[in-house]
């Protein structure tokens, strides 16, 4: 994805929308690009907006911290995902013998060491959060190249983004049982004053349970608010996933726990409807479409 330096401008193309975008400072443009690598459904670079491009030459194999003994207790496995933040392992509790999920700040936001500071501050107060639908933080530390960590339980199953994407819209019953537990997630945590920030289906964890039943965990609470105030994201930029942003939020304007209420809205529609209610090509045509347009309704994109 591509960055700028201090001195940015960005031409914007949706005329109210130009809040959203630094003003001109000076004449000289510096730009650099940052080579960076995102797992998942996100399309767009979360510290610029730049449309993404696929990476088949990404080998999680060669990761250097695989086969490490992490603080003398979590050997790395392997690689589960790399994201905007960092990247996830699979790593096994020397002791214990069990297996968790270790997610490590990306090196270069952990230079700054405000941001590591707050990555490891938002994981607290996620952890702080008691719901079965939330995932369970159980550790932090510090790797030995300065990368703040967090550990949290290991799950089964899919990202609810993978199922939809593989077998299209679910049944109103399940899409219905599913987002109630999101809904419970969230309630857990706004009564606890943590917002989400970024919901989405990437986050929304589908795991079987007992019986036929199918239990929610929601991931990654706090983490947009820790990653829009790195250095690496560009001025004027609102980090997160454009497609679940509320009008709100994606004027930059001051935001409270209801930016989640409408995500889980549109995670909703996903559900029902096997799609996001906007598309466009760009992520400031996304945030534009949220603030000014009305979506289709669901009973008539679902056909």
């Amino acid at each position: 994805c591509k960055g700028m330096t201090t001195t940015e401008v960005v031409l914007a193309k949706f005329g109210a929308a130009y809040f959203l975008y630094s003003a001109l400072w000076g004449s000289t443009l510096t730009f650099f690009y940052i080579l960076k690598k995102f797992s998942g459904d996100a399309r767009f670079c979360p510290f610029d907006g730049d449309p993404l491009r696929a990476a088949p030459d990404w080998d999680p194999a060669r990761d250097p911290l695989i086969g490490a003994v992490i603080d003398t207790r979590y050997e790395v496995l392997e690689v589960l995902g790399e994201g905007g933040m960092g990247t996830v392992y699979r790593a096994k509790h020397t002791a214990l013998g069990r297996s968790f999920a270790n997610k490590a700040l990306r090196r270069d936001l952990s230079q700054d060491s405000e941001l590591a500071v707050r990555f490891i501050q938002e994981a607290k107060a996620a952890a702080a959060v008691s719901n079965p639908n939330v995932v369970q933080i159980t550790d932090f530390g510090t790797l030995e190249s300065g990368q703040p960590y967090f550990v949290m339980e290991l799950l089964d199953g899919r990202a609810l983004s993978r199922i939809i994407r593989e077998h299209g819209a679910l049944r109103p019953a399940r899409a219905a049982h599913e987002a109630r537990q999101v809904a419970e997630a969230l309630a857990a945590a706004h009564l606890a004053r943590v917002i989400h920030r970024d919901l989405n289906a990437d986050n929304v964890h589908v795991s079987e349970a007992v019986g036929d039943r199918e239990l929610i965990k929601v991931l990654d609470f706090g983490l947009a608010k820790v990653a829009g105030s790195s250095r690496l994201t560009r001025k004027g930029m609102v980090f997160g996933t454009p497609h679940y942003m509320s009008p709100e939020q994606a004027a930059g304007e001051p935001i409270d726990h209801r930016v989640d209420i409408y995500a889980l809205g549109v995670v909703l529609y996903e559900m029902l409807t096997g799609r996001v209610p906007f598309e466009a090509d760009s992520f400031m045509g996304v945030l534009t479409k949220h603030i000014y347009m009305e979506p289709v309704a669901p009973s008539v994109a679902r056909g």
